[in-house]
């Protein structure tokens, strides 16, 4: 694997904090370094809300609770103060003006996408600390994106060609044109606009509709794209005329995700939908750690480290070699508590007590590892 990447420009360089308890209260300082100077802030939290935050669906079932109300519980069981807080333009830049943390929970889907690249890098540049930071957030909701970031940093990855019109269609053909082929718009999640292409002539069906916009009120044909019927945000409509071509890798039952939030990596196998070469979104879930792949659990370590992600989410196939499909920043916080614990860089393993992904994302993010624990379950 190569190392010729440019780590994003920040203008934030350092974050240092201490805590102190008086009277019984843990009390937070911030120093944030711009440049050459340093200033001090009380700590003070931003939540945004934003219409897209539902409660968590897990295998068909409704969660009382959704992945940012985790946050809060967290914050409110250790007496720790938060303001909420709307995108409104003029208002929100007010309310944010003197905090030092920001949270939020972006999909990958409009409007998030848009209000996400639109704010994380100016709150960021202001010295604010966010999760997302937006090193982790700018790949959500874009394959175009993140087939250039795996070909440009020789990240082991299925071959992907990014198609835009019938003269590289035709390019393609004759360079590789090898059958089947999975073809991905940019847009998508859960298996959403990832379709098996079997010929030439299914191909250029797709390419015809793509390229000619032949969509059905605004959506890629349904013929040729199987989209979750569940939740209307899964219902993108296509914003772009490009077509991924990504090399099809045969003999995979199912593929491997991990999560890595700080230095742990949580594991576990996705089986594929029936009759069906996908595995994401089939709620076939196998938490073995026996089934942990060395190398893979390895990669996603070294990524994370290399790339400063304070958690990423990593999807892996192992044949006919490993290599790395999807990631994303954010997962359903329900299947990282069901994981029986998780993997620290030098292989070993450390069970937990199921507490979710929430708690560790906000120790780091605060540098608190005395936070009290929340459990999914507790929460009404």
């Amino acid at each position: 694997m190569g190392h010729r990447a440019v780590e994003p420009p920040s203008v934030v360089k350092t974050f240092i904090h201490f805590n102190w308890k008086s009277e019984g209260k843990m009390n937070t300082f911030w120093f944030r370094q711009n440049s050459d100077t340093f200033e001090a802030r009380q700590m003070k939290i931003a939540i945004l809300e934003l219409d897209s935050e539902k409660e968590e669906f897990i295998n068909g079932r409704k969660l009382a609770f959704s992945y940012v109300d985790v946050y809060k519980k967290v914050l409110e069981e250790n007496g720790i103060p938060y303001v909420s807080v709307r995108y409104d333009n003029t208002e929100f830049w007010k309310k944010v003006d003197r905090i030092t943390h920001f949270i939020a929970r972006f999909k990958g889907n409009e409007p998030d996408l848009s209000i996400g690249h639109a704010i994380l890098p100016i709150l960021e540049a202001r010295g604010v600390k966010c999760m997302p930071d937006y090193n982790s957030f700018q790949f959500c909701g874009d394959k175009l994106k993140l087939a250039a970031f795996y070909s440009a940093n020789d990240i082991p990855s299925p071959q992907t060609t990014p198609v835009f019109g019938k003269e590289d269609l035709a390019n393609w053909k004759s360079r590789e044109g090898t059958y089947p082929v999975v073809g991905k718009l940019i847009e998508g999640a859960s298996s959403a606009n990832v379709m098996l292409i079997r010929s030439e002539q299914q191909l250029d069906r797709v390419a015809e509709r793509l390229f000619r916009g032949k969509t059905v009120n605004g959506y890629m044909d349904p013929t040729f794209a199987e989209r979750l019927k569940f939740n209307y945000q899964r219902q993108k409509p296509i914003t772009s005329n490009c077509l991924l071509l990504q090399e099809f890798a045969k003999g995979n039952e199912c593929d491997h995700r991990i999560v890595t939030i700080g230095a742990r990596a949580f594991y576990y196998r996705r089986g594929n939908r029936k009759n069906d070469f996908r595995a994401s979104g089939s709620g076939m879930r196998d938490f073995d750690i026996e089934s942990g792949d060395p190398q893979l659990l390895g990669l996603a370590h070294e990524l994370s480290k290399r790339y400063r992600y304070p958690m990423m989410v990593y999807d892996f196939l192992n044949r006919p070699r490993p290599m790395l499909v999807e990631m994303n920043y954010a997962t359903k916080g329900q299947v990282i508590a069901d994981c029986p614990g998780y993997f620290l860089p030098d292989g070993s393993f450390v069970k937990h007590d199921h507490r979710p992904p929430q708690w560790y994302q906000l120790a780091d993010f605060l540098g608190r590892d005395d936070l009290k624990p929340v459990y999914l379950e507790t929460i009404a």
